[in-house]
Parts: C-alpha cells; sequence; structure tokens
C-alpha cells in the first residue's frame, strides 16, 4: 500500500502587495495597478484624467493614454499633486512613452527635475531624490512633441511589487 505526500505551496502573488526594503513592512493595496502606481493614483488614466491636471495647457486622453498631437504652441504637460511624498527621499518613476516626433524634455518630481531630452518609444525609467515634500509630479512634452504617455508610476526607491515569491527574511541568502 502506497500513501501520498503533498507539498502545498502559497498562492503565487498577485501584484497587489509592496515591500519596503528600508523599513521591512509589507503593504497590501486595493489592486495591482495602485501597488505599481505608488503615488502617481490613477497613473494608467483607468479613471480618465481623474487627479491630474494640464501643465501650461490641457491634456489631450486617448484610450487611457495622455497625448500630445503637435499642435502645441510651447512646453505642455501633465502634473499631479502627490500626497505622501516625503522630502530628500530618493524615488523611482517610471513611464510607457511612445515618440513619434519631438521629445518629452523634462520630468520632475518634489522639486527635483530631469532635463533629459527623452526622443525614443520606450519604458522610461528615472530616479530622483526629492527637495520638498509638497511638490507635485510633472511630465512635459516640447512644442514638436507628438506622442503618448501612460501607466506613470512614482514609489520610492527602497520600494517593490512584490510579483513572485520572496523570502522576505533572506533565510535562502
Amino acid at each position: 500500500q502506497y500513501k501520498h505526500n503533498y507539498i502545498i505551496f502559497p498562492d503565487a502573488p498577485d501584484g497587489t502587495k509592496t515591500y519596503d526594503s528600508a523599513t521591512g513592512s509589507v503593504v497590501t493595496h486595493a489592486s495591482a495597478a495602485e501597488a505599481f502606481e505608488g503615488l502617481a493614483i490613477n497613473g494608467d488614466f483607468r479613471n480618465g484624467t481623474s487627479g491630474w491636471a494640464g501643465f501650461a495647457g490641457a491634456i489631450s486622453l486617448v484610450n487611457q493614454k495622455a497625448t500630445w498631437d503637435g499642435s502645441q504652441t510651447g512646453n505642455i504637460g501633465i502634473t499631479k499633486g502627490l500626497t505622501g511624498l516625503v522630502a530628500n527621499t530618493s524615488y523611482t518613476i517610471e513611464f510607457d512613452l511612445t515618440v513619434t516626433a519631438g521629445a518629452i524634455t523634462y520630468t520632475q518630481v518634489g522639486g527635483a527635475a530631469d532635463g533629459t531630452d527623452i526622443s525614443t518609444t520606450k519604458r522610461v525609467k528615472l530616479e530622483l531624490t526629492t527637495v520638498n515634500s509638497t511638490g507635485t509630479f510633472t511630465i512635459v512634452g516640447n512644442p514638436a512633441f507628438v506622442g503618448t504617455v501612460t501607466n506613470i508610476s512614482v514609489i520610492p526607491t527602497t520600494e517593490s511589487v512584490i510579483t513572485s515569491r520572496q523570502d522576505l527574511v533572506f533565510l535562502e541568502s
């Protein structure tokens, strides 16, 4: 007579939890979208432009993407006030960018800016250290920019979304 042995594994992570390596805390979010976007709530524009505003111009939203059509007469962009922003803290900023012409001319968070022109289609990833906690997040395109931005994320660099099983006490290191 044979007996069966079973090993039961926990469910795979669903992307709704974040881990902060600085504090060791694990936070559960209502959805994977909220976990991935961090402070940039509605970073995928699933709720339209709710929480977002035009910067030196109006936002055009097409298929859940902030869209620049090249008709702007100056630098314009999108901006959002961030709740929970901490001064003198390093943040990872990511967004999906498509470029047909022109460039994103700068990205800013909490008073810190990256003024590097980005003129290629890609997943953009930047790290900026805030200088204040009362700032906003802004992405600005130049007058010739034709393209889109979506799936925006602003999270502390010490924080990451748990997408695979993790040994959070590092016993397997």
